[in-house]
């Protein structure tokens, strides 16, 4: 799942980093962020009308990005906001 990473709050409660809260530009990939069962800073953006958790790596750790060596993605589709190429002219 490239659309961000599940991080457990609890042994009940998980919420998502979605791929835009990592860094403060587009990263690629979460696999170049995070790995499974690391621990990470976050802070709780917003719990929804439907309970679910959103979070932020990137508000509460600035320095995150660059401690992980992350740098802006540079492939075209991941540019894009939804994946897909951009086909306007």
């Amino acid at each position: 799942m490239d659309f961000g990473a599940f991080v457990r709050l609890s042994p009940r409660t998980e919420g998502l980093v979605h791929i835009s809260e990592f860094a403060p530009f587009r990263i690629a990939s979460v696999k170049d962020a995070v790995t499974v069962g690391e621990v990470v800073k976050v802070i709780v953006k917003e719990i929804d009308e439907e309970g679910r958790v959103n979070l932020s790596i990137k508000k509460v750790d600035p320095e995150f990005a660059s401690r992980k060596g992350l740098s802006p993605a540079t492939d075209p589709k991941a540019q894009n906001h939804h994946g897909r190429e951009n086909t306007r002219q």
